[in-house]
């Protein structure tokens, strides 16, 4: 596992402004790659699904080009993006699909750098 450490960023949690930590350890299996968030402090949705007392899976983020156009969709489609950030050159958002897949749903980008003129 590798250890990230202690992240602090400003997010959108279900509408709302708020700076959220997490401390995240990940690994890298079979082409695939898992991670462990633990939330510290602030309001986020990882916290959320802890609080309601679930443990285990709690999302699959799969990787885009765009985000903001998936964003769109998902919303013209009711699906809500309840948490929406950046932790590095990562842009994502996690969508609520708990009631038809079972769990969050996110989608991630990585940002360009800008070049500088």
């Amino acid at each position: 596992f590798a250890m990230l450490g202690h992240n602090t960023n400003e997010v959108i949690y279900r509408g709302i402004n708020s700076t959220y930590t997490t401390s995240i350890c990940f690994t890298r299996y079979w082409g695939k790659q898992i991670e462990l968030i633990q939330p510290i402090s602030g309001e986020g949705i990882h916290k959320e699904f802890i609080d309601e007392g679930n443990e285990g899976l709690h999302h699959i983020s799969c990787i885009v080009d765009n985000l903001d156009p998936y964003i769109e969709s998902f919303e013209e489609a009711g699906v809500e993006a309840v948490f929406i950030g950046k932790i590095g050159k990562q842009y994502f958002a996690y969508f609520d699909t708990v009631e038809s897949l079972g769990l969050f749903l996110e989608l991630q980008t990585t940002l360009k750098r800008s070049k500088k003129k």
